[in-house]
């Protein structure tokens, strides 16, 4: 199936928001993942918006924690899987659609349907994310969906972000701390997946950067106890959770996790974005240095592994020097 200048193979995810597939140039090069938005949902001005607002997010920002974005396009198609109920219609459609980086491996959804990882994993995986989600915000976007499915780990063992579907792009003339307070939903409005939400996301109040770090406070304490920290038996019950709950200690679900991990992850859960860490960067840092203790890495291994750029090398050399 052809879409604009790329060959459309197999369907790879499917969502509110799109339906996505691996594609190629039509005049070669490497695998893309192709995200098209079907001619009938893109009738619909507020999916519409959406869709660009993703693509100008994924534009947004360079980073090798983030899938990287091609072109946003748009061309004429007579694909019935593209164009939902106007195929009844008969003739074609004009769709658009998003090309980014096809990133091969799993997501960290299979990945934790195995059960707990090892605590080094876990902190590496962390690591990686909050780096992906310093360049966010230092580019001014926020994920605001952050979830096990949109965590994808290569077989080299990077970890990407993907599906800025729901994320904001906030002006580029606003300070880091403005953005941190920046109103990035209408009021009322609840965007998210539970139970990954923030408490201020489930009230409908403003969110910004501390959001994301809330959601990789919940990846972390999964990742570590093999089961999220907050819950229920439906929706409205795991958003109940979010808001009013407090999980069970990591100490008492993952045995042997770090004193000073448990309180990371902690921090990260806090229900006020004010108690949160300060920046996606600083939890980076503090992930780099518990890896250092965990020996999961010694530094001349960390400078030969892809995506530390957001990670103060000196700061793993002055852990080890302390150890030793």
């Amino acid at each position: 199936m052809r879409l604009g200048e790329y060959e459309l193979h197999e369907e790879i995810g499917r969502g509110g928001m799109g339906v996505v597939f691996r594609a190629r140039p039509l005049h070669g090069g490497d695998p893309v993942a192709v995200k098209v938005l079907p001619a009938e949902r893109g009738a619909d001005p507020v999916r519409r918006q959406r869709f660009l607002r993703e693509a100008r997010a994924e534009a947004a920002i360079n980073d090798p924690h983030i899938a990287a974005f091609v072109e946003l396009g748009e061309a004429e198609t007579a694909a019935p899987e593209l164009l939902g109920d106007l195929t009844r219609s008969g003739g074609t459609a004009r769709v658009v659609f998003l090309v980014i980086e096809h990133v091969p491996g799993e997501d960290l959804r299979a990945r934790l349907a195995g059960g707990p990882l090892a605590t080094a994993d876990a902190v590496e995986i962390a690591r990686q994310i909050a780096c992906g989600l310093d360049a966010a915000h230092r580019a001014g976007v926020v994920h605001r969906d952050l979830k096990p499915g949109n965590v994808r780990i290569t077989p080299s063992g990077t970890v990407k972000l993907l599906d800025f579907g729901l994320a904001k792009v906030i002006h580029s003339d606003q300070t880091l701390e403005l953005r941190r307070r920046t109103v990035l939903t209408a009021p009322g409005m609840i965007l998210g997946s539970a139970p990954y939400m923030a408490p201020e996301q489930v009230r409908g109040e403003s969110v910004g950067p501390p959001a994301d770090l809330f959601a990789l406070g919940v990846l972390t304490y999964e990742m570590l106890a093999g089961r999220a920290p907050f819950g229920g038996q439906n929706f409205v019950a795991a958003l109940q959770s979010i808001v009013g709950g407090e999980p069970e200690p990591l100490a008492k679900v993952a045995a042997g996790v770090p004193r000073e991990l448990a309180g990371l992850v902690e921090r990260l859960l806090a229900k006020r974005p004010e108690q949160r860490p300060v920046s996606a960067r600083a939890v980076a840092d503090e992930l780099a240095l518990l890896a250092v203790k965990l020996d999961q890495r010694s530094a001349p291994e960390a400078e030969n592994r892809g995506g530390l750029d957001c990670t103060v090398l000196d700061l793993l050399r002055a852990a080890e020097r302390r150890e030793k």
